[in-house]
């Protein structure tokens, strides 16, 4: 993994975050690992997908100059209690609103309305796993005007009753319930 982010490290002069979410690659980094990624020249930081959040702590501590964003969209409260500095998530672009106002909450140690709108948050989350996450947001983005494309091999579109189902997210998103 070092030699891949090596790599696109010498062919960009981009600043670079670093993706690890082990549950889907089965690439399990340890803090020396992570120590190496970070060293590398224009990486500024990493999506942490997992959920070692004392692991996440330790980064934090040795890596003060790096930012670490949440990847795990269902547990944005979690990382943001536990210094994440934001969050990187598909599911943001449907409930972007609301995962900010987390972070605004949190911040303003309202944690009771933070987890409330996580509550909110994983309710969309769910239905959009239920139904394919990327195209479930495809769909719902269409809702709001946004044309995001159509899905490509090997991910199907959704079928006319899974669309009526996406629909019915615009309505938990905006009754906020």
């Amino acid at each position: 993994m070092k030699a891949y982010y090596q790599r696109l490290t010498e062919e960009t002069d981009h600043p670079m975050v670093i993706y690890s979410n082990p549950a889907f690659t089965g690439a399990q980094f340890s803090i020396k690992d992570y120590g190496e990624l970070l060293a590398l020249p224009n990486v500024i930081g990493v999506k942490y997908t997992d959920t070692d959040l004392s692991k996440l702590a330790a980064l934090k501590e040795l890596h003060q100059d790096k930012v670490f964003f949440s990847g795990a969209d269902d547990m944005v409260l979690q990382f943001a209690v536990s210094g994440a500095d934001g969050a990187i998530g598909s599911t943001y672009n449907v409930i972007g609103k609301e995962a900010n106002a987390l972070y605004e909450a949190v911040q303003d140690s309202d944690l009771q309305n933070a987890r409330v709108l996580q509550k909110q948050m994983n309710k969309v989350i769910v239905q959009l796993e239920e139904l394919g996450v990327y195209q479930a947001i495809k769909h719902v983005l269409k809702q709001y005007g946004v044309d995001a494309g159509h899905m490509k091999f090997p991910f199907k579109e959704l079928t006319e009753d899974e669309r009526k189902q996406a629909e019915k997210i615009v309505d938990i998103i905006s009754s906020g319930k």
